[in-house]
């Protein structure tokens, strides 16, 4: 528990991005619900590309698991958007089309989306600022380090400097087994 401004919450060490087999990753769901919980991780989501897992069948080793995906709609300039998708069922079909008809699609069924990884997909804080229904952005992303596109801040700021307070995520969008443990972010609530 934190003091958080006078309230006192309950703080969770989350993992909100990464990938399985069930993707492109190079564990399975199993493997990767071991690894983190031996890590101290209390939250879990499951963020295959374009495919949900079917989490309510794992047993989370002491983790609250999160049904989630990474979904890929269409964007300007022709560039592909990646955004994770976190609270969909999990029958979930990835939705097509622009992607503010994806992010409606996405919150329309109770789940909410973070924009992953813009700086290493190429797009500008103006176009981040034109999406309507995110909650929140990776400023920190371990997997896009490799070609020095691992912070987000940046445009996090410049987004901040327009008046839009989006709050921010750091995760390991892991992959291999050098993308494991080394982004987090600590989710706060009462509950």
């Amino acid at each position: 528990m934190i003091d958080y401004y006078g309230r006192k919450l309950n703080a969770y060490k989350s993992s909100l991005h990464s990938h399985s087999t069930v993707s492109d990753g190079r564990f399975t769901p199993l493997e990767m619900i071991d690894m983190y919980s031996k890590q101290g991780y209390q939250i879990y989501a499951f963020t295959d590309h374009h495919k949900t897992n079917p989490v309510s069948t794992y047993a989370g080793k002491g983790m609250f698991l999160l049904s989630g995906m990474e979904i890929h709609p269409k964007g300007p300039r022709g560039i592909t958007w990646h955004f994770v998708g976190l609270g969909v069922p999990e029958d979930f079909v990835e939705p097509q089309g622009e992607a503010q008809s994806v992010i409606d699609a996405v919150n329309a069924i109770g789940g909410v989306m973070i924009c992953a990884h813009p700086h290493w997909c190429g797009f500008s804080s103006a176009e981040v600022n034109a999406l309507q229904g995110i909650i929140g952005i990776e400023v920190y992303n371990t997997s896009t380090r490799y070609i020095g596109r691992d912070y987000n801040m940046q445009l996090w700021d410049e987004l901040s400097d327009m008046g839009r307070v989006l709050p921010a995520t750091a995760v390991d969008d892991a992959h291999r087994p050098c993308d494991l443990f080394m982004g987090w972010t600590m989710l706060l609530t009462d509950k």
